[in-house]
């Protein structure tokens, strides 16, 4: 094809593409050139600003085609559809379906783009169609039929969700969902449960998180009819249970009495819930095997995970909390010396040891003056996130307890405004 150069408008040159696509301008001054083709209609134009020298330069052109789009559109029954509006991208103006369900409309493809078709009207579903090179690249006709679905057809879905032994289990969530709609409805004692109003689609999936000693239930792939789905009988596989006991303790290795934990397992939704007797100690049986995390259910939390409980097990574990009798004060400042008051500061503090996490998480404010202070913490490192709208986000490390029986460390934090 022709490829030509110019600079500034003021000078035009003009080369031709060999056997292999190849070109080249010689003698040129020195400057910047605008390289452009004049393909013919089979592709779309392309430039690019280049600089007169020995430079190698490629130019891609797209292969770009005029095609013809057509089909029928109907119902699920079969009944064609008129005035279903056909919207593309390329093309500007929409075509209507006429009387007997048929669309027709043409516009121009590149091949390195794909294109979506949009067939939209009152109590249907929007129903969209992909194209791409694929489609139109032995022939400029494609033909595309579509069955558009009621928005208004409702139905219910009906099961009942029983244990192994065939007891009902009351009080169990069901979900229905699909990837634009969810459901949920609640067994009553006789484990019976209705989802109502569903829409009419497929792949759903019908789904349990049991909140008792039950594995996950999930069903793939449920169709939903106009008619609706009665009579699903579900069927919940017990969870295997084992039992934990151990002792509560601060970072120094002293008992920590009478706190609460609650203990979950990736098994089960269930939550349960330990307190430490006055030595500390703890003990809780039928725990759901799996792995388990013990965590606290409000500020500061502290959280002790990578405990794996086989059915039937038993295991005895220490659970080490960040805390102690250190404490971490300071100021925040931005950078010309001005105090900032209502900065958000989160201490997080992380130790693992003998394949176990402990984790623990603070957070307070700071006053108008800008000071702050959290109490309460155990030796060792912790990592400050310091943050405020408005500025850049500060994080720092500090090492509480210096080791020399101090009990207090005091820190300043600059935080720079960020650019308007």
């Amino acid at each position: 094809s022709d490829t030509q150069m110019d600079a500034n408008s003021q000078a035009q040159s003009l080369a031709i593409t060999g056997g292999q696509g190849e070109f080249a301008f010689h003698d040129l001054a020195n400057g910047e050139y605008s390289l452009s083709t004049t393909a013919t209609d089979t592709y779309t134009s392309t430039g690019k600003t280049v600089r007169a020298g020995q430079e190698a330069v490629k130019l891609h052109v797209v292969g770009s085609y005029p095609i013809s789009v057509y089909g029928q559109v109907t119902d699920w029954e079969g009944k064609p559809l008129s005035n279903i509006e056909i919207a593309s991208t390329g093309r500007r103006e929409p075509v209507i379906s006429d009387r007997y369900g048929n669309y027709q409309f043409e516009f121009t493809v590149r091949n390195d783009r794909g294109y979506s078709i949009k067939f939209s009207a009152d109590g249907y579903r929007d129903h969209k169609v992909a194209l791409n090179s694929r489609d139109w690249s032995k022939q400029k006709q494609v033909e595309r039929d579509v069955v558009m679905e009621p928005m208004n057809v409702l139905a219910s879905v009906t099961g009942t969700v029983r244990s192994k032994n065939g007891e009902p289990i009351e009080g169990e969530q069901v979900y229905l969902q699909s990837a634009t709609k969810k459901y949920r409805a609640t067994t009553d004692e006789k484990g019976f449960f209705k989802l109502e109003e569903v829409e009419t689609e497929v792949n759903y999936a019908l789904w349990l998180m049991p909140k008792g000693p039950y594995q996950k239930y999930r069903k793939n792939y449920l169709m939903v009819p106009q008619n609706g789905v009665s009579g699903i009988d579900i069927t919940l596989d017990p969870v295997g249970v084992g039992s934990l006991s151990g002792i509560m303790m601060d970072m120094n290795g002293n008992a920590i009495a009478d706190f609460d934990l609650f203990v979950r397992s990736d098994s089960s939704r269930q939550r349960l819930q330990v307190t430490s007797d006055s030595g500390g100690e703890f003990e809780i049986e039928n725990v759901p095997q799996g792995k388990i995390r013990f965590e606290t259910g409000s500020f500061p939390r502290f959280g002790v995970s990578g405990i794996h409980l086989a059915e039937g097990e038993h295991r005895d574990v220490d659970l080490i909390f960040d805390k102690g009798n250190y404490s971490l004060a300071g100021q925040v400042k931005d950078d010309t010396g001005r105090s900032l008051g209502g900065a958000t500061i989160t201490v997080s503090g992380i130790v693992r040891e003998d394949g176990l996490l402990y984790a623990s998480l603070r957070r307070t404010v700071t006053n108008e003056q800008g000071r702050f202070q959290v109490t309460g913490m155990g030796e060792g490192t912790h990592e400050l996130i310091t943050s405020l709208t408005g500025f850049e986000a500060s994080i720092q490390e500090h090492n509480v307890g210096d080791g020399m029986g101090s009990t207090s460390a005091e820190v300043e934090i600059i935080l720079k405004a960020l650019d308007e």
